[in-house]
């Protein structure tokens, strides 16, 4: 699926605003609503080269896919998104996966998640 260029500006300032203020976001993804923690914008080591968002899906569904909350999401592949009032504090297990996306854009800095 091809967005246009609006939508995709406004999906990269949205993305920005929800991983800088550490925001939960709803995204429809693939035609599915997914409710998620962002951690990281950016563009793969490795694959298609498209703008991708790191982040920890807070849906069950997400377990029964890939056995991990922690995904990957092209965003050309997002056609909606909802920036809601919910703040997260990272999790301890997110350790700024650099191995996945380089460049990246935006990240949440391991400085702000919980140690347990």
């Amino acid at each position: 699926m091809m967005i246009n260029a609006t939508l995709q500006r406004s999906l990269f300032f949205t993305l920005e605003s929800a991983i800088m203020d550490q925001r939960v976001i709803q995204i429809k993804f693939q035609g599915i609503w997914r409710t998620l923690e962002p951690y990281q914008l950016g563009l793969p080591k490795q694959g298609s080269g498209k703008l991708t968002l790191y982040g920890y899906c807070r849906d069950l569904a997400c377990l029964s896919l890939t056995n991990s909350r922690w995904q990957l999401f092209e965003v050309d592949q997002i056609s909606r998104i909802e920036l809601t009032t919910y703040s997260f504090q990272p999790h301890a297990s997110y350790s700024e996966q650099t191995d996945l996306l380089h460049p990246i854009f935006f990240r949440v800095p391991t400085s702000a998640c919980i140690r347990k």
